[in-house]
């Protein structure tokens, strides 16, 4: 964005599409790894297929870096 624009200022650059790992430090660092490289949201897979699994997903809430 930032090489064609000029700045990334005003775009959200939104990475995902993943369940979210066992291991929330990895997991953290991972997603640490993404902002660094300027990514501004993480989307966390939900698995459609089962509804108390969907609603597991969504009770722990997001998974914070800072």
């Amino acid at each position: 964005m930032a090489s064609r624009r000029g700045t990334s200022a005003g775009y959200n650059i939104s990475v995902g599409g993943s369940r979210r790992r066992d291991d929330w430090d990895e997991e953290r660092a991972y997603i640490k790894s993404l902002a660094k490289a300027g990514s501004t949201w993480w989307i966390e897979y939900v698995p459609p297929d089962d509804l108390d699994k969907m609603r597991a997903c969504i009770t722990r809430e997001p998974l914070r870096i800072d």
